[in-house]
């Protein structure tokens, strides 16, 4: 693997990574109460890798497209 390769997937991985983060900041902004178990779990679970990040984006885009 090249390291283009490489920083791109950590890229990727990051930006996932902290994309959900600020939706879990949003959501318990909302509603703390209902939202504390799912950022509990968001903050226990390790990132996705870059590949699965790429992966779930490639579809989004081609769902996108489709519509």
């Amino acid at each position: 693997m090249d390291h283009e390769t490489h920083w791109r997937r950590l890229a990727l991985q990051f930006d996932e990574h902290r994309i959900s983060a600020l939706w879990h900041l949003r959501a318990m902004l909302e509603d703390p109460i209902a939202h504390a178990s799912i950022a509990r779990e968001f903050l226990a679970a390790p990132p996705l890798p870059g590949e699965a990040v790429l992966a779930q984006r490639i579809a989004k885009l081609a769902e996108e497209k489709a519509s």
